[in-house]
């Protein structure tokens, strides 16, 4: 995951391990931001990350239910961030006759403690940098990069 817990915000707000939704065991937090939160989870003995939806700006948790309670002011702005949230994932879910390549695909999304959880089969990542090397193409990296930064600032040819 690309940001390490302890550089990550304030962790209070996540589900504690052990939890259990529908048939995974909740583990450790992975990944943690203004927006969601991933986490390990077993089921089955397959190893799972379940992001949740968690903007902490806009939520506090209910110790006993663990339900994520939104902030009066920040209710209605909440069911629509939530709902954006829900359709981008949506449109990474499996489906046999879109598989593509190089995205990770969304096994399942499931509702639960008044939020969105978004379950995706563990894997192991690789750097860019891996990647291209294992690919044969880690000379064109730097080119690529550069030219698309070039590209997307307005300076390419």
């Amino acid at each position: 995951m690309p940001v390490k817990v302890e550089d990550s915000v304030n962790l209070a707000l996540c589900l504690p391990e052990g939890t259990y939704l529908n048939q995974y065991c909740i583990g450790k937090v992975l990944f943690s931001n203004g927006e969601s939160s991933v986490y390990e989870a077993q089921a089955n003995g397959t190893a799972w990350w379940i992001r949740e939806f968690l903007p902490r700006t806009m939520v506090s948790r209910d110790p006993e239910s663990l339900d994520l309670v939104p902030n009066n002011e920040s209710q209605t702005i909440y069911k629509y961030s939530q709902a954006a949230f829900e359709e981008m994932f949506r449109l990474l879910c499996r489906s046999d006759e879109q598989k593509l390549e190089y995205i990770h695909p969304v096994e399942e999304m499931f509702h639960a403690h008044n939020t969105v959880y978004v379950v995706k089969k563990a894997v192991e990542l690789k750097s860019l940098k891996e990647f291209a090397e294992e690919k044969g193409t880690a000379s064109a990296v730097p080119f690529s990069c550069g030219f698309w930064l070039d590209e997307w600032n307005g300076r390419g040819e």
